[in-house]
């Protein structure tokens, strides 16, 4: 049986659903800038080659070979040479690879706190309330030193968690479904429902145009 406060059961249970979507994001994240980092690498290693080619190539090969005459070799090796040395300077200011190590290590902190928030109701006494103020500190120290996920994709990556948990829950009744298919229709039922209500509900008196609409929590008519 748990010994924690309702108000305290109510908090762990915030810190658990935040960490949770906090994972989902910073997996996201670093899954896409991997991929990005993963892209621009083999585009680096692909324009090297056709520099090192046309450089070091004898000129009858690149005839022969390439169809190209010593002029056009000579064209192509500097607009291969500019376009290497333009992706080098990218790749040094965008940093895909230290960004995708961040999120990395963000995810896995913000799981070790989840993990903590399964522990606290087998604990009893003066234990349960170190360890509550453990998670706390834990939890804080998780958000200040974690890197930030960018507001322009916060929605975004929210919508991700709760269509994965969605997903996740699906699965479990129906374990031969097309994750895919499913996701799609999901998609397409919330957003009908969402522009239904949002066309069909009344409008608040005293809500202006510069007003912004209260909050429902992200729930979606079903």
């Amino acid at each position: 049986m748990s010994c924690l406060t309702p108000s305290q059961k109510k908090e762990v249970d915030r810190i658990a659903r935040v960490c949770s979507q906090m994972v989902t994001a910073h997996a996201t994240l670093r899954d896409m800038y991997r991929r990005r980092a993963l892209l621009l690498d083999t585009f680096l290693l692909a324009c090297s080659i056709a520099v090192c080619t046309l450089a070091l190539a004898d000129l009858h090969v690149i005839e022969d070979m390439l169809k190209l005459s010593a002029d056009q070799a000579r064209g192509h090796l500097a607009i291969f040479s500019s376009v290497l040395f333009l992706a080098i300077l990218v790749q040094a200011n965008v940093d895909w690879k230290g960004k995708a190590d961040e999120h990395a290590r963000a995810c896995q902190s913000y799981g070790r706190v989840s993990l903590m928030t399964r522990g606290l109701d087998a604990k009893a006494g003066p234990a349960q309330q170190a360890s509550l103020a453990d998670l706390r500190a834990h939890y804080e120290l998780v958000g200040q030193t974690s890197i930030p996920v960018p507001d322009g994709r916060f929605l975004g990556l929210k919508a991700v968690h709760l269509r994965k948990v969605s997903l996740s829950q699906c699965l479990d009744r129906y374990p031969n479904m097309s994750v895919r298919l499913v996701a799609l229709v999901g998609k397409l039922r919330d957003t009908r429902a969402a522009l239904r209500r949002s066309l069909t509900a009344p409008r608040v008196p005293g809500q202006g145009d510069g007003d912004q609409p209260e909050d429902d929590g992200g729930r979606c008519p079903r």
